[in-house]
């Protein structure tokens, strides 16, 4: 290997070399283009190696930062992803909420602390229990039996529940985590209010509106992301016995973000405004064991969702890329209740697993703990306070607090 020029030139550029080197520049890349200089013939000047060594290190730098882009793009898509599935979980719950309200069966009046001993309860499903089938007397026996067992709502003056509801709930959200490369926390706020109807004994239908705010810490890169979104989703619950419900809900939230971060490799802050789309689909199926002042429930179920976003404007660059964030969930679990006189007690857990996740390093399951009470404090005014916190998921923390105000006609 040969170069044009003096020996202290040469020691020069030996030297430049090799700090180079040091600072991260691949020697191997700088020898090979100088090998290739060679057999091309060409002179290696100083003019040449400089140029070499300069690509060389353009190169890397290159490199370097496509590595970093790709650690950050890996990061958003991560805290995307679980701030959607926080808030799908969370408007999910809040449905879950109201329609278990509606379905579950209420304790027999008789029962320790309810009162009212004697008094008629309620058959579910009927208005008529002539219209069931009683070939072998069960499902007519089941209704029977469920006398004392109507439907959580305010009473009609034949003492049916009420067909007609108004509920409104408020919930927030604390979502973090605590991986340094994908460090990051904040809050969403859920405010909804529905109304529904029961067409018939057995099938109650209706829809809710509601608002989602978005507040979230991205420490990994020193940004943050706030956000306004709103929702539309239609529900039904159809009790296929007096015990076993099931019940669906369809949503779409359309939401409008602003995300801000400081750029590792110009340490400059950059920030962009985007649009979201979010559908997403529930569907449980629910069994409910009244014992005396006792009320046991076992459910299964799952949630479908898809938020797409479209990068719109940025105060640096424009961008027009798309992102898909899909979360999918199958969950099952249980809970009981102790109702005595007008407040009730809740404890429940519940399984869930997301089989949708596309990176196999996180961890894809949880248990989720929830804990409640409710009040009653006159016929059709039920107030609900619940809380829910995530158990068992490696480097994730999800608490929820909610209330609910339910009035029933």
């Amino acid at each position: 290997m040969s170069f044009a020029g003096k020996p202290i030139v040469k020691t020069v550029l030996a030297a430049l070399i090799l700090a180079l080197c040091l600072a991260g520049t691949s020697e191997a890349r700088i020898i090979q283009a100088i090998s290739q200089a060679q057999s091309s013939g060409q002179t290696v000047t100083p003019e040449v190696l400089a140029d070499i060594v300069s690509e060389a290190a353009s190169s890397d730098t290159s490199a370097q930062d496509a590595a970093e882009a790709a650690a950050q793009q890996s990061a958003n898509v991560q805290t995307a992803t679980e701030v959607t599935r926080t808030a799908v979980q969370t408007t999910s719950s809040i449905i879950s909420t109201r329609l278990e309200a509606i379905s579950q069966p209420q304790l027999p009046t008789g029962a320790p602390g309810q009162g009212n001993e004697g008094a008629p309860g309620v058959p579910v499903p009927s208005k008529d229990n002539a219209a069931l089938p009683d070939d072998s007397g069960t499902m007519l026996a089941s209704a029977k039996s469920s006398a004392a067992a109507g439907m959580s709502a305010g009473q009609e003056e034949n003492g049916k529940p009420g067909r007609l509801g108004l509920w409104g709930m408020g919930t927030v959200s604390w979502a973090g985590n605590n991986q340094s490369s994908t460090s990051f926390d904040g809050n969403i706020y859920t405010a909804m209010a529905g109304v529904d109807y029961r067409v018939l004994d057995v099938l109650t239908l209706g829809a809710a509106i509601g608002y989602e705010g978005t507040n979230i810490q991205t420490w990994y890169n020193e940004g943050k992301t706030t956000g306004d979104g709103f929702t539309v989703m239609p529900y039904a619950s159809l009790a296929l016995t007096p015990q076993f419900i099931a019940d669906a809900a369809f949503g779409m939230t359309f939401s409008q973000y602003h995300s801000s971060w400081i750029d590792e490799s110009t340490f400059l802050k950059r920030s962009r405004d985007y649009g979201a789309f979010r559908v997403m689909g529930a569907a449980n199926l629910s069994y409910y064991i009244p014992v005396e002042a006792w009320l046991f429930k076992l459910t299964a179920g799952t949630i479908l969702a898809n938020e797409n976003s479209s990068y719109l404007t940025g105060s640096s660059a424009t961008s027009t890329s798309r992102q898909d964030n899909f979360f999918g969930e199958l969950a099952a679990g249980g809970s009981v209740k102790y109702s005595f006189d007008k407040i009730a007690a809740k404890i429940g857990a519940t399984y869930r697993y997301d089989y949708a996740l596309k990176d196999a390093d996180q961890d894809r399951d949880e248990v989720q703990g929830l804990a409640g009470i409710e009040l009653t404090p006159r016929e059709g005014v039920l107030l609900d306070v619940q809380a829910t916190n995530s158990f068992f998921r490696e480097h994730v923390n999800n608490t929820t607090l909610s209330a609910t105000l339910r009035l029933e006609y």
